[in-house]
């Protein structure tokens, strides 16, 4: 899990990697998850519950809307936090190119994130 320096943004941010996660925290000012791959989602559940966390975002790669195995691991991983009743966002942002798939070249390029 990435900490920044100064949190401004209250919810869980959840992503692909740590080095992702260490950079997307520092932009967005929040705690951010870095899981080890789009399938393992299942430690990042836990982690958090111990945060008491009451929104979570999930930010994984763009790659998810061609391919099958991240964005059913992303379902799966929305249906668990919901489960435990917690609200659950998606981030979406549109790549300028294929440098951009992830969350940590979005916000160094200055894209605008959405939340849906």
């Amino acid at each position: 899990m990435a900490r920044p320096e100064e949190i401004k943004d209250p919810r869980v941010w959840i992503t692909e990697g740590p080095l992702k996660a260490d950079i997307a925290a520092a932009y967005l000012g929040a705690l951010v998850i870095g899981v080890a791959g789009a399938t393992s989602w299942k430690p990042a559940v836990q982690v958090v519950q111990e945060l008491s966390a009451k929104e979570v975002v999930i930010a994984y790669d763009m790659d998810q809307k061609t391919n099958r195995t991240v964005a059913t691991a992303k379902r799966m991983l929305a249906a668990e936090l919901s489960k435990m009743g917690i609200t659950v966002r998606e981030a979406v942002w549109e790549a300028r190119c294929k440098n951009e798939k992830g969350i940590d070249d979005t916000l160094v390029a200055g894209l605008e994130i959405s939340l849906l």
